[in-house]
């Protein structure tokens, strides 16, 4: 896997989604988690609607938030 480090212009905008994990082991069950909610909120507009605000790319980010996934 290569990684990549990239200065951006300070009025830098992306867009994310996620959602939480009850077991952050289960990766079949957030992976299919994680697709059915990218695919209502790709069905609904809401995803086109807040990529068009960003740099036009969406991102997926693992995050830990009050102890969940």
């Amino acid at each position: 896997m290569t990684y990549l480090i990239k200065t951006m212009e300070h009025n830098f905008k992306m867009t994310a989604f996620g959602t939480s994990f009850d077991d952050f082991n289960d990766w079949e069950g957030n992976a299919k988690k994680t697709a059915s909610l990218k695919e209502e909120i790709t069905a609904t507009g809401k995803l086109s609607a807040l990529t068009a605000l960003s740099d036009g790319q969406s991102y997926q980010i693992n995050y830990v938030l009050n102890g969940k996934a």
